[in-house]
């Protein structure tokens, strides 16, 4: 015993023992876990808002895709204007542009698809225009809207 006592004194002071942490230095050590921990789990929550969104584009612009591959492929339809719509529900008749009206409006929130086919015969245009709507958190209506718009020649 006497010899932790001379080993704690010193040379020059007082018999002072350290065997352990003080309460005030673990209340600080948990303080900045808690302020770590808390910057991880709004990291997490921002990476899955980003996440979110990603898809949701990647899924329009997978349906913009798809209806200019349909316009291609039935080209004659297409310049005739049997494909014409417009985002509010009003436009053409094709069973391939209500089923891909449905499709967009199943899959994505609030989603509308309008489309659009411009010029003759010899160089037509046709533009594909898909809306949504991001998922809001619970309680938040502030919800933004976005689209996709792909272009190409017929």
């Amino acid at each position: 015993m006497n010899a932790i006592r001379n080993a704690a004194r010193g040379r020059s002071g007082p018999a002072r023992l350290s065997l352990g942490f003080s309460l005030i230095e673990v209340l600080v050590t948990l303080f900045i876990l808690a302020f770590g921990l808390l910057g991880l789990a709004t990291t997490q929550i921002h990476a899955l808002h980003a996440q979110r969104r990603a898809e949701a584009e990647a899924l329009a612009v997978r349906h913009a895709a798809n209806m200019l591959e349909r316009l291609r492929l039935d080209r004659r339809d297409a310049l005739a204007g049997a494909f014409d719509s417009t985002c509010e529900g009003g436009g053409g008749g094709a069973s391939g542009l209500r089923a891909w009206r449905r499709a967009v409006a199943d899959t994505l929130p609030d989603g509308k698809g309008c489309v659009t086919v411009s010029g003759d015969t010899v160089l037509a245009t046709a533009r594909v225009e898909v809306q949504w709507r991001e998922r809001g958190d619970a309680g938040n209506e502030s919800r933004q809207s976005r689209h996709v718009s792909l272009s190409t020649r017929l």
